[in-house]
């Protein structure tokens, strides 16, 4: 069974949306959310995640991840910031603690396509 199966794609959409309620009002990352349209980024990344979570059937419409972060200037520390959010939300909505732990995985896989230098916090 695949992750996205033993999650569910309504708890998926639930996680997403909670994730990014808080992304765009938290200290650290809000500022990456100014004047972004929330739907738009919340409909791309429930069509990028249930794909990451073995979705293939589901269509990730977006641009491609290093073309979407380049230009933002994503340091390591704010992925951290990112991930104990999507830790937390996980948590809420009741993700089982290893579906939430293999989902972090997944994500964090990806580091070296978002950060812009993955091997140093400061730059």
């Amino acid at each position: 069974m695949q992750l996205y199966e033993k999650i569910g794609k309504s708890r998926v959409q639930q996680v997403i949306e909670g994730l990014y309620d808080r992304l765009f009002e938290d200290p650290l990352l809000g500022h990456f959310f100014f004047q972004r349209d929330k739907a738009t980024l919340i409909a791309r990344q429930v069509e990028f995640t249930l794909r990451l979570l073995g979705d293939m059937e589901s269509v990730y419409r977006g641009k491609p991840i290093p073309v979407a972060h380049a230009p933002l200037g994503i340091r390591a520390v704010h992925m951290a910031r990112r991930q104990k959010v999507l830790e937390a939300v996980l948590e809420e909505c009741g993700v089982e603690k290893a579906d939430a732990q293999e989902w972090l995985a997944r994500e964090n896989q990806l580091r070296h396509l978002v950060i812009k230098s993955p091997g140093n916090c400061l730059t």
